[in-house]
């Protein structure tokens, strides 16, 4: 169902607000123009209603005042009240921007389009971990392990609530020991399962079955579907690790425990984790153990991840760990939408055919906070356009200052991550590798999608455009928030 969400206009002067009425001067008893119309004004809703032989204005009823404050600011510096997030805009069910998953070639099972697929970890409810921590003959565990175990734990504790908005809980299982393994960490080879000296999947399952065995009666692994084996700082092999998320039974990788058979995902890092290599130093990988273990998880969950902008600092879906050039924990919007996890009252949806010129003011998905965090413009039945919020604060706080404004990427649900050109010339978000979502530069920018670039000019800056399969997206104002104007375009 459409809905008319505000029928005032919003003019932008020197850094404030006016909302001026659509249709000339909007108040009790006044002559309007269309029956039913509506219009908001100085915080009251006045409807258009039939008087007699005359259109005329209604009583009007008292909107509550909200909360969300401006992006801009008068000259004294202090924050506007609006009243409405959402100016014009012609908005439509959520359900119209559920574009449908239509690849007709599937690299990988991860859904990019709706409806969801359920995997190994559910979309709401607890999910159960056992930390266990494994050393080797090589490699002897000497710190207390919990302590590292229990800072990722926190912190993956902390970025479930809140992006899932309380919908998934985790529950963990952690030890102050080390489990001994008779074997050498040195002995145990490339377990990636992209990795040039990969070796068999049966052989990883084993492995992580063995190491199961050696923690005796110490957990309980009732109900436990996520499985992380940590390893000393001097483990010699293993590379970046690998991980099990299916198999010969379906979802989740079974296994035998104490308690019974039990169907988990189960991740190991390796010897990669603890070296400066791969463009992030150890210490940066480490302190995102968190992150990197939230991102598997996600596979699991039914996302494709990895767009838009692969490898990219700018969210852990496309960076799991830290880098030179900033690290941020967001997952996109788009994913979040997918999910569930994205409240209704947080995205605005508007299709392209039924597009009005209006605006919306967007609230960053960096922020622990509530507030319209998503427009979503559906193109078509397999493409729309999405726009986010961005500030290097909160969950992004590494990033650097020039990674503020405004992300708007488009999601194609007919393609798939072809990610087999990473090391030789896939840059992460130019159009001649297959991805299912793609950055969008400001209007004007030389170069291109092809051309290698630096992150953060596919930050949308104050003042600039993105025009895209004839829509127009300007952002007006930027402050704490957003002014996002949306628009046709005959571009």
């Amino acid at each position: 169902m459409k809905r008319i969400l505000a029928l005032s206009v919003t003019i932008f002067l020197f850094g404030s607000f006016v909302s001026v009425p659509a249709f000339g001067a909007v108040k009790a008893g006044a002559t309007c123009t269309k029956a039913g119309s509506v219009s908001t004004v100085s915080g009251k809703k006045f409807t258009c209603i039939k008087s007699g032989k005359k259109l005329v204005w209604d009583k009007g009823i008292l909107i509550p005042k909200s909360s969300i404050q401006n992006p801009g600011s008068n000259s004294s510096g202090t924050s506007q009240s609006q009243t409405t997030q959402v100016q014009n805009l012609i908005s439509e069910s959520i359900e119209k921007c559920k574009i449908q998953d239509a690849r007709t070639k599937k690299i990988q099972p991860n859904n990019v389009g709706f409806p969801h697929t359920n995997d190994v970890f559910p979309l709401q409810g607890e999910i159960k971990i056992a930390f266990i921590p494994i050393d080797f003959t090589d490699a002897q565990g000497v710190t207390d392990p919990f302590i590292n175990s229990n800072a990722t734990f926190t912190k993956m504790k902390d970025w479930y609530t809140y992006f899932s908005n309380g919908k998934v809980t985790l529950q963990a299982q952690q030890s102050h020991q080390w489990f001994h393994s008779s074997r050498k960490s040195a002995d145990i080879q490339n377990l990636h399962p992209s990795g040039p000296a990969n070796t068999t999947q049966s052989f990883a399952d084993a492995l992580a079955q063995e190491w199961i065995d050696i923690t005796g009666s110490n957990y309980d692994f009732s109900g436990v579907t996520a499985i992380f084996f940590d390893f000393p700082s001097t483990v010699k092999g293993i590379g970046e690790g690998t991980q099990g998320r299916y198999g010969t039974e379906g979802l989740g990788v079974v296994f035998n425990t104490r308690q019974g058979k039990i169907s988990s995902f189960y991740n190991t890092t390796g010897d990669y984790w603890f070296r400066d290599d791969g463009g992030a130093t150890a210490a940066q990988k480490q302190a995102h153990q968190w992150s990197y273990y939230i991102h598997e998880m996600l596979h699991s969950t039914g996302l494709a991840l990895h767009a838009p902008g692969n490898g990219f600092p700018i969210s852990l879906a496309t960076q799991q760990t830290g880098t030179p050039q900033g690290f941020s924990g967001i997952l996109d919007v788009w994913e979040l939408f997918l999910l569930g996890w994205l409240p209704d009252n947080q995205i605005v949806c508007a299709s392209k055919s039924e597009l009005s010129s209006g605006s919306v003011i967007l609230t960053p998905i960096d922020e622990r906070s509530t507030g319209l965090k998503a427009a979503i413009i559906a193109l078509s039945s397999t493409k729309a356009l999405v726009i986010q919020s961005r500030r290097p604060i909160d969950w992004s706080n590494e990033l650097p200052s020039q990674a503020s404004g405004l992300n708007v990427y488009v999601v194609d649900t007919t393609q798939d991550n072809d990610r087999t050109h990473e090391s030789t010339g896939d840059t992460g978000n130019q159009p001649e590798y297959t991805k299912w979502a793609y950055l969008q530069l400001p209007d004007g920018s030389e170069g291109g999608t092809s051309a290698r670039r630096n992150f953060t000019d596919y930050f949308i800056q104050n003042g600039q455009s993105v025009t895209y399969d004839g829509v127009k997206i300007s952002l007006k104002d930027s402050g704490k928030k957003d002014l996002v104007q949306i628009e046709k375009s005959n571009n």
